[in-house]
């Protein structure tokens, strides 16, 4: 994998969000886990804009780009039907996604941002 083809893949999986995953079919290899479809879309969503919004709180933007990245991630790992979508570069290396994982990692990450959100903003 080269880092044109990883650039590529996280567009095409930020396309897909940004159509709520709307035309995407489940691509898993192995074992099956259950997921939200909706609470991946919601993290995308609510990070982006948080992102976009520019806040001056760096945890809050820090908390939302893990999020965002995950939520990218994620969505290679689980729709894209690429033979390399579920690899990515990090760090100049190339680095196995594990769906179950970024899963976990969001849900956890997802759970921290909203505290923050409803502490920075109640």
């Amino acid at each position: 994998m080269d880092q044109r083809t990883d650039q590529d893949l996280t567009s095409q999986a930020i396309d897909a969000l940004e159509m709520s995953l709307a035309t995407c079919n489940v691509e898993i290899d192995g074992d099956y886990f259950n997921f939200d479809k909706d609470k991946i879309i919601s993290a995308y969503f609510e990070s982006r804009d948080i992102i976009n919004s520019n806040p001056e709180d760096l945890n809050l933007i820090n908390l939302a780009n893990a999020v965002f990245y995950t939520s990218v991630r994620l969505t290679r790992c689980l729709y894209l039907n690429d033979k390399n979508a579920k690899n990515t570069i990090i760090n100049g290396n190339v680095t196995v996604l594990n769906a179950q994982s970024l899963y976990d990692n969001l849900a956890r990450n997802y759970k921290d941002l909203k505290t923050i959100l409803e502490q920075v903003y109640p």
